[in-house]
């Protein structure tokens, strides 16, 4: 991907005698950072507040690791490519107010076929991390309903045995994931927002050039291209990659976790009057 990425980089400065890379390279560090501390945090918390063996501990590590790195991995690749979206709508608004027809059409055409390669590697990008996608959205959302049931047991049926770091570690692990899905989900979401931007702007601009009727033809069959041809991220075909992600992830987990609580119940409510049938029989 980032190969890819470079290329159509070096095409567009070629093409345009520009540089449309934005300097992304310290956000990265960030995020980077960010991950790997987060990592570490829910490791530590699972092992002060479990007690496992040192197998179990690096798997506990690498497990979380794998997890983490696919969604952060896609993650900063997207956000890559977002910046060069709008690196091309700004290009495409400098261009015409320099107000030469002629200088903005032909930056235009090098400007639109940018446009679509940076789509095409959007679009191989997804086909390629849809699997370690689907994972690691799957073990996020069981995470989430694993560790609020623990949260329920231990707060309600056995708070004797149930610790400030088991608590902690619930706690932190729960928000943890969903920082991982709200930051996967925003790179995606600002990725699509830039791109599919691209059409209102060729629509907003027509009117800034309609005494070249030609010009004016072309601007259209451009935009009319960019409206039909979307850009989006999803799962395999599944999923959407969207803010709705969140909400579907928030409330799936809610539904099973409520439905798990309700069997815990009918569970311990059948135990009891088993109990206290043997208690009368005796």
């Amino acid at each position: 991907a980032i190969r890819s990425i470079d290329n159509v980089d070096r095409s567009a400065t070629d093409m345009l005698g520009i540089d449309l890379v934005a300097p992304i390279r310290g956000k990265i560090y960030t995020i980077l950072a960010f991950m790997f501390l987060s990592i570490v945090l829910r490791s530590t918390l699972i092992v002060v507040s479990v007690s496992i063996d040192l197998l179990q501990q690096l798997t506990v590590f690498f497990g979380t690791f794998m997890k983490t790195f696919s969604k952060y991995q896609f993650a900063i690749i997207v956000s890559a490519i977002s910046q060069r979206f709008e690196r091309v709508n700004v290009n495409i608004l400098a261009s015409c107010r320099r107000g030469h027809a002629e200088a903005f059409l032909r930056d235009l055409r090098f400007l639109v076929r940018y446009h679509y390669k940076l789509c095409d590697v959007c679009r191989s990008m997804n086909t390629v991390f849809g699997i370690q996608l689907l994972y690691s959205i799957v073990v996020s959302m069981v995470d989430i309903l694993f560790h609020s049931y623990c949260l329920y047991i231990g707060l309600t049926k056995k708070r004797n045995l149930f610790t400030g770091w088991a608590a902690a570690c619930g706690v932190v692990w729960i928000i943890d994931e969903f920082i991982e899905i709200y930051f996967l989900v925003y790179a995606c979401a600002r990725t699509c927002s830039f791109a599919n931007r691209t059409a209102i702007i060729l629509h907003e601009l027509r009117s800034n050039i309609m005494r070249y009727n030609e010009f004016e033809k072309q601007i259209q069959m451009y935009s009319i291209q960019f409206l039909h041809q979307k850009l989006k991220f999803s799962v395999l075909g599944f999923v959407v990659v969207d803010y709705s992600l969140l909400y579907s992830i928030a409330g799936a987990a809610a539904t099973y976790l409520v439905i798990v609580i309700q069997l815990e119940e009918g569970r311990s409510s059948d135990h009891f009057r088993n109990q206290t049938s043997s208690a009368n029989m005796m």
